[in-house]
């Protein structure tokens, strides 16, 4: 499980280190059963959510100190 959690940490800080994307990886780390298709649908959603520009980033600098 800590593989993967470092996984979708590296993910989440290619959007900018946004921040809003980060606390909605943790969520979907949370709510993902150790089930390779639920992981990769989750991955596939949050990449497409935070690329849409949707998302919106608080207290960025926290993440860039």
């Amino acid at each position: 499980m800590y593989i993967k959690t470092t996984i979708f940490i590296i993910i989440s800080f290619q959007f900018e280190n946004n921040q809003y994307c980060l606390l909605s990886l943790s969520k979907e780390i949370k709510n993902t059963i150790s089930d390779t298709v639920k992981q990769i649908a989750a991955i596939v959603f949050i990449t497409g959510f935070c690329q849409s520009g949707r998302s919106n980033p608080i207290r960025t600098d926290i993440l860039q100190n």
